[in-house]
């Protein structure tokens, strides 16, 4: 399980520009999240990555690799091990996709659909703790601003 970032304490870090540098803040943010998601998942082994993956196989049937890789932004390559020790698991399995018999299209197992059910609810209680420190307003602005940071720039 990954280490939670130090605690502040009377020993005070001059972060010099860091504070002011979004990619710095963003990281240590995503961090936190990853540990406290990680420190009492109900089910071992499954990281935020390997959960959005479920979701996405979830909630569009039929979806293929080169598609989930491109909705991602991930290398095949990457994916292509994901999926393996997510099968290896029986959390997903590759069918056959009516659309174009060249591809395969990704599914849950019955066991994948079990699982995600299970974390989903982890996350439910996750999400509370992470953004304890945020009105309402202030997670909708937070979310609003992260996916416009993540969008593709614009063509000039």
């Amino acid at each position: 399980m990954p280490q939670p970032l130090a605690a502040e304490t009377s020993f005070q870090l001059d972060y010099g520009t860091l504070h002011e540098l979004l990619g710095f803040q963003i990281r240590r943010a995503q961090l936190r999240t990853y540990w406290d998601f990680a420190r009492d998942a109900p089910i071992d082994g499954i990281t935020p990555g390997q959960l959005a993956i479920l979701v996405f196989i979830k909630n569009n049937p039929g979806l293929t690799q080169q598609r989930l890789c491109e909705s991602l932004g991930i290398e095949k390559s990457t994916l292509a091990v994901t999926l393996h020790r997510l099968a290896d698991r029986d959390l997903v399995r590759r069918e056959r996709s009516t659309r174009d018999r060249r591809e395969n299209a990704l599914a849950l197992t019955e066991n994948g659909g079990r699982v995600l059910r299970t974390m989903m609810q982890h996350v439910t209680k996750h999400e509370k703790r992470i953004v304890r420190n945020l009105t309402r307003d202030e997670r909708k602005t937070l979310m609003t601003l992260l996916r416009k940071v993540a969008q593709p720039p614009r063509e000039r």
